[in-house]
């Protein structure tokens, strides 16, 4: 069976994947007909009959070239009318992440990731679709190293992104522990919406826990003096069951 993305399934159409990737993607810039299928290498048909299902289903707007939307009893050539994403759309946010997730930011960064990044996620005004043209996408990464991390995002740059990145790596125990200092950063990264790229509100959660689960045995150890060093047996021998059954 051939792969197809998400955005592909839900649409069921390719075509009409394509074309909202792009009106509900980054660059969200009204685009006549010729635009869009150059920059979705469609030929004009398919565009023309896919932009006129998301105008009737209110998902894309459908405007004169200055930008006033128009009435559907106007005769206007439609070759040069701008068609860009519903912002009143009552689901525009998710669009968007739908978007972003599978061909967009978020799915740039989640391929750019080493698998060490264990969380990531987009915040701030990006994460529900409400970014300027020139806002950073603010993305944060839990995991180790962070200099790899760090390098992996660098190297993705603004140039794949269409826009500035502005990325935040911390290790596991450093986000608790500054999450239990309350630091207005983390806070704020906890806090705020997210669209995630790599796990879930679910992990997040399960990581703090084991972080301070992890924390408070290792002050119970030191505090209670004993000692944990397991004393080595030189005569043990790992292989001795394996050879034992293969000579009997």
């Amino acid at each position: 069976m051939e792969w197809i993305d998400e955005l592909t399934a839900i649409g069921n159409s390719e075509a009409r994947a394509a074309i909202i990737a792009l009106l509900f993607g980054d660059d969200p810039r009204p685009r006549h007909q010729s635009e869009i299928a150059k920059e979705t290498g469609l030929s004009l048909r398919p565009v023309q009959r896919e932009l006129e299902r998301l105008v009737a289903a209110g998902l894309v707007v459908r405007g004169k070239a200055d930008g006033l939307t128009l009435r559907r009893t106007e005769r206007v050539d439609a070759y040069m009318r701008p068609y860009w994403a519903d912002p009143s759309c009552p689901i525009y946010p998710e669009l968007r992440a739908i978007a972003a997730k599978t061909r967009g930011a978020a799915a740039a960064i989640r391929a750019a990731l080493p698998e060490h990044a264990r969380l990531a996620w987009i915040t701030s005004a990006y994460a529900v679709g409400r970014a300027g043209p020139d806002a950073p996408i603010e993305v944060a990464v839990i995991g180790h190293p962070k200099q790899l991390i760090a390098r992996a995002l660098e190297r993705l740059g603004a140039a794949a992104l269409h826009r500035r990145l502005k990325p935040i790596v911390m290790y596991q125990d450093e986000w608790v522990a500054r999450l239990d200092k309350r630091e207005i950063t983390v806070r704020r990264l906890r806090a705020w919406p997210k669209l995630w790229v790599r796990g879930d509100a679910f992990a997040l959660r399960d990581m703090e826990r084991g972080e301070r689960e992890t924390k408070d045995l290792v002050k119970r150890v030191i505090a209670s003096g004993e000692d944990l060093t397991d004393e080595w047996d030189d005569d043990w021998d790992p292989d001795e069951p394996t050879l034992r059954a293969l000579s009997g």
